[in-house]
């Protein structure tokens, strides 16, 4: 077998088996582009919640054990709940994680936000 040293190498070798042209490959020199992201876990139901069920922010904090200013922080996105918290509103309100947060990929170069929804 063959050792190859570098990318167009590699790249000529594998065109050349499809097609027996390995000159065919030349504008195929490129570089990968990165992406930074950032995941952020956003609370988009945590607003109608307690208020379907007829709860205060002051009930609802104390139950969780956090500050009342807490509350509308997170609803309103000047907070985030860490994992524990949203394992913790999850099982107080005992329904599916995707009722009460959304999760979103934030390219930070260009700012597009792109949620992702779970499998069915």
């Amino acid at each position: 077998m063959r050792a190859f040293h570098n990318r167009r190498t590699v790249l000529r070798s594998f065109a050349a088996s499809l097609d027996g042209n390995p000159n065919r490959v030349r504008s195929l020199d490129f570089q990968p582009t990165i992406f930074k992201v950032k995941v952020e876990v956003r609370a988009t139901g945590l607003k109608a919640m307690p208020e379907k069920r007829g709860l205060t922010q002051r009930k609802l904090a104390n139950d969780l054990g956090i500050s009342q200013n807490c509350i509308p922080a997170i609803e309103g996105g000047a907070r985030k709940a860490g994992p524990k918290l949203q394992a913790q509103m999850v099982k107080y309100f005992g329904c599916p994680f995707q009722e009460l947060f959304e999760v979103v990929l934030v390219n930070q170069e260009t700012k597009h936000e792109q949620v992702l929804a779970p499998r069915d």
